[in-house]
């Protein structure tokens, strides 16, 4: 909070029935000893920083954060109390409920659920009535219950849907496009289960019987968009990325696009250009979406449209002066308060690229600061994030040659790490802490840094070790180190390097893949009959 008396203004602009519903809210979980503090400044007439501090010393050690937690609190009680949220909530609870059926395999208890969430959209918010009447087509089809199918079957189906032969092509793209978005939830690696082996088969034998592209508009762009999560699973972010950008242009290019089609085509372009870092490209994408797309959207994907902008405006920040750093985080940060629709993992993620710019320039404790924010968002919780934070901190102390906090942090790290799973990247990450810290002299640290850079390069194609690595500039960091050159140059030249061959990829494995683009006078009439 900018202003000391931000708390204050919220707690008095609160109703009294906002206020006794806060108190119920605190009462249940672990936030009983900040009802004090909330009452103490509801009672006041004019906010007194300095009184309250004193008056809290001994209870709250850290004033602060205690504001901060109290404020945010406050924010989450107001939204989960709104109208909006609790009808999004009721409504989108169906949805989760069919999910976990299917997960089950029990798909005959499927078209129930979806029905009573169909019927709810309808009531309350409308844009949810095509998810679930697309969803409850696929229920039945999966279900075998092909009476009802009949009742469903032309309802939100293209005019190109003309025949017995498009229907079933369009069936089996709905059914390619469950399976892809499962298999995309799917964590990544070498000790994969019978689910997902399973969902990888059908999903390739979907493809391949589907003889994309079939030259049916609405079924060319539902099969595209399940190949771009079919080899984002597969770790062929070029193959991904090629669909990505016809999809986007396919989108931009057919007029009266339904605006969430819109969305979910730039949303999928953009990602891609980032993780290729494809910059100038990057650059370029917003400026065809952003004339047609916000207006037509429900809030949900405005929210979603809005991290995105803002994840690329921090993306490209190491190449604006560092004066501007702080006052781009905090315009996030005012908007993540007043957000209803985003999860944890997204406020995460946005918090993690905070690290990422703090760190670069070298300004440790704003960096250590969203280190430990996002360490309490996870902890239990997401330990990927956990972890990666907790590595991140003990890079924070070794840049910093603060061998007292790293070894007592190491201590610390190992013993929570090694409670989940270890990962061959953080056991190396580990040893090569360990050893500094031991300080054998023997060994150079410019050799000890060479050594961990081969060693983690080694496991860049595993998947079991994706998730770690590609959530912070590891090698980056790595290479400025062993070189002496700054971070933010490093990591300059690496996107440039990085771009300029995945550019060269890009063009070789367009010539493996067949033109995404069929007239669909060209189709035989024979198949389609």
């Amino acid at each position: 909070m900018k202003n000391p008396a931000d708390l204050f203004q919220l707690i008095r602009s609160l109703t009294p029935s906002e206020k006794g519903y806060y108190k119920k809210y605190v009462a249940k979980g672990n936030g009983k000893k900040y009802l004090k503090l909330f009452d103490a400044i509801n009672g006041m007439e004019k906010y007194d920083e300095e009184k309250l501090k004193k008056k809290f010393r001994k209870e709250l050690s850290n004033f602060s954060a205690s504001k901060n937690y109290l404020y945010e609190s406050i924010l989450e009680t107001l939204r989960s109390n709104s109208k909006n949220a609790v009808e999004y909530g009721n409504v989108h609870r169906w949805l989760e409920y069919g999910s976990w059926l299917y997960d089950r395999k029990l798909f005959s208890q499927m078209p129930g659920v979806l029905r009573k969430g169909l019927e709810l959209a309808k009531q309350t918010i409308p844009e949810y009535q095509l998810i679930y009447e697309a969803q409850l087509r696929n229920a039945y089809l999966i279900s075998g219950d092909y009476e009802k199918l009949e009742e469903f079957i032309h309802t939100g189906y293209d005019a190109q849907l003309e025949n017995i032969e498009t229907v079933r092509l369009q069936l089996m793209t709905n059914l390619l496009s469950i399976l892809t978005v499962k298999l995309h939830e799917f964590p990544t690696g070498i000790n994969l289960n019978n689910n997902v082996h399973e969902t990888l088969k059908q999903a390739q034998q979907l493809i391949k019987d589907l003889s994309y592209p079939t030259g049916i508009k609405l079924i060319d762009r539902k099969i595209t968009s399940a190949l771009i999560n079919y080899y984002k699973y597969l770790n062929d972010p070029v193959r991904a990325f090629i669909y990505a950008r016809h999809n986007y242009e396919d989108e931009y290019t057919e007029p009266g696009s339904p605006p969430i089609n819109a969305f979910l085509a730039y949303n999928n372009y953009m990602v891609m250009c980032r993780n290729l870092c494809l910059d100038e490209e990057l650059k370029a994408v917003p400026l065809k979406a952003k004339s047609s797309l916000v207006a037509g959207l429900p809030e949900s994907c405005r929210s979603i449209y809005a991290r995105n902008e803002y994840l690329n405006a921090l993306y490209f920040q190491i190449t604006r002066p560092a004066t501007s750093d702080d006052a781009l985080v905090e315009k996030i940060e005012q908007w993540l308060r007043t957000s209803q629709y985003l999860s944890k993992g997204h406020k995460n993620s946005l918090h993690l690229q905070y690290v990422h710019l703090y760190f670069m320039r070298a300004r440790f404790s704003k960096a250590l600061f969203y280190l430990s924010e996002i360490q309490n968002e996870t902890r239990g919780q997401e330990p990927v994030y956990y972890k990666t934070a907790l590595l991140i901190q003990l890079l924070v102390y070794f840049d910093t040659e603060d061998w007292e906090n790293l070894r007592r942090l190491l201590s610390k790290t190992t013993t929570e790490i090694t409670t989940h799973k270890l990962t061959t990247g953080e056991t190396v990450l580990l040893g090569f802490f360990t050893a500094c810290v031991k300080n054998n002299s023997s060994i150079s640290l410019k050799r000890r840094l060479t050594e961990l850079n081969a060693k983690l390069e080694i496991l860049t194609n595993n998947p079991s070790e994706r998730s770690i690595l590609s959530l912070f500039p590891f090698f980056e960091w790595l290479q400025s180190k062993i070189t002496g050159s700054s971070m933010v140059e490093t990591i300059l030249e690496t996107r440039k390097k990085k771009g300029q061959e995945n550019l060269e990829k890009i063009k070789e494995t367009k010539k493996e893949i067949p033109p995404l683009s069929v007239s669909k006078n060209n189709l035989s009439k024979q198949n389609l009959n």
